[in-house]
């Protein structure tokens, strides 16, 4: 759908990822033709990347300003968690280097997402 001629099934599409998005705080295509390595390299670097003992490292990403590159943040209601890390990545790629591996695993996937779509 997302791909079709017709603009009203590309847009139902481009609403039901936003849905997706706001209901669970992330998505998860298959189909895409990225090796299962990279993936499980990229669930392997955010779970390292999320470890609850590591949070102090995490602050080095702070946010401090809305034009930060990296940004990391920690919002904290009873009952509920929340953390998150946004990282700009076109036209040049940004990315924390900690844990080890992170970067170079989030690189690959950034890298094959703009040769698949043309940039």
């Amino acid at each position: 759908m997302l791909f079709s001629d017709d603009p009203d099934q590309r847009s139902l599409a481009i609403k039901s990822l936003g849905c997706a998005c706001e209901d669970y705080g992330f998505l998860y295509l298959v189909n895409h033709g990225v090796a299962e390595s990279i993936f499980e390299g990229v669930f392997k670097g955010m779970s390292d990347f999320f470890d609850p003992e590591q949070v102090e490292d995490r602050r080095q990403n702070e946010k401090k300003h809305p034009t930060d590159r990296i940004r990391w943040g920690l919002r904290s209601y009873p009952g509920e968690n929340r953390e998150y890390l946004k990282v700009v990545a076109h036209p040049q790629f940004h990315c924390p280097a900690k844990p080890a591996g992170f970067w170079c695993t989030m690189k690959s996937i950034n890298t094959f997402v703009l040769i698949y779509f043309g940039y």
